[in-house]
């Protein structure tokens, strides 16, 4: 078995368990932002307190597995990304900390702050996550060293700001739908209008970022004619868009959310096809990405690591699986507060 594939691939299917997990609980926490009634932000908080810790250890998971499969590209995003992932970071730990001690304070007041904390702070981390991905699939100025020689706005470009936008809008709207289903009809009716807006924002972004990717990025464009099984995915991401919006339309928050978790599994499915083999591009020479090969560790250390993969990914499956049936259910804002 190639290795250095099987670690992509791992690290593929870790990212899109984070993107499709915390990426709900980070959505519907930012949609708190225009909720008025206290009784829609108990049923926001209960949809999503039980869980949101258990999600992020996808990225958790990720992030090890990076490291030790492909050390180089980590410690190259790592030192180049710095900023924007020390941001990601102290917003995750401030919705923490909201989401934990809101519901302990008294004053109307402090918890319309800690509203706003915890709203903000979700929104910016997907919009940052949006950045670095726009970045990487741009490709950043990295030398024959493998060193980030570029500066915070090589990272911030007009480009880059568009994924976060629309990686902040397809979030948005996989969270609304999840408080929508948990929250039952009132819910519903209280986020329906935003849902309109967001798709709408999504759509347009989206259109846009692919046309850009494939007609400004050469490279993009390259790799897409070299691997038509890109177009699956494209076709698969499309077809579930259609599906959310016919949902959306008909009122079924529950199918509405199964088809944003497959428009964004294809879409992350297209994105890694089309990044594949290299884990970071250089946009200052392509003979200096780096790829699944020249940045992994050595085959002793994958090796080893793959015995690790096989025995814990499954726990991580099946400790989800446990959460979200325990927790399953509709939730109500006068049930007792998380």
């Amino acid at each position: 078995m190639d290795l250095n594939l099987f670690w992509f691939i791992t690290c593929a299917f870790l990212l899109s368990g984070y993107a499709i997990l915390d990426g709900f609980d980070l959505g519907g926490a930012a949609n708190i932002l225009w909720c008025k009634k206290e009784e829609d932000k108990q049923v926001i908080y209960k949809s999503i307190g039980p869980v949101w810790d258990g999600n992020e250890v996808w990225l958790v998971t990720f992030g090890a597995s990076f490291f030790a499969a492909f050390p180089d590209a980590y410690a190259t995003i790592f030192s180049g990304f710095y900023l924007p992932l020390i941001l990601v970071l102290v917003c995750l730990i401030t919705r923490a900390i909201t989401i934990e001690f809101r519901n302990k304070l008294e004053s109307p007041r402090a918890r319309t702050i800690y509203d706003t904390l915890f709203g903000t702070s979700s929104l910016l981390v997907l919009v940052l996550l949006g950045v670095a991905g726009g970045a990487i699939i741009k490709g950043v100025p990295v030398n024959e060293s493998r060193e980030f020689v570029g500066s915070f706005w090589d990272i911030v470009t007009p480009y880059t700001v568009l994924g976060g936008v629309l990686i902040a809008s397809v979030m948005l709207l996989h969270g609304s739908f999840y408080v929508s289903m948990k929250g039952g009809e009132e819910m519903q009716k209280a986020l329906a209008k935003s849902q309109r807006i967001l798709f709408g924002v999504f759509l347009v972004t989206y259109v846009v970022t692919v046309s850009l990717s494939i007609f400004a990025l050469p490279h993009v464009a390259e790799s897409v004619e070299a691997k038509p099984i890109a177009w699956v995915a494209v076709a698969i991401a499309v077809l579930a868009v259609l599906s959310v919006l016919k949902s959306m339309l008909a009122g079924k928050p529950g199918k509405a959310f199964a088809s944003t978790t497959v428009a964004i599994l294809a879409h992350l499915a297209c994105y890694v096809i089309v990044l594949f083999p290299n884990l970071v591009i250089s946009s200052l020479n392509e003979y200096w990405n780096m790829t699944v090969y020249n940045a992994a560790s050595s085959q002793k250390t994958l090796g080893i690591m793959q015995i690790i993969a096989i025995i814990g990914l499954p726990l991580v499956i099946i400790y989800n699986f446990i959460i979200y049936w325990v927790f399953r259910g509709k939730v109500q804002a006068e049930d007792a507060q998380y």
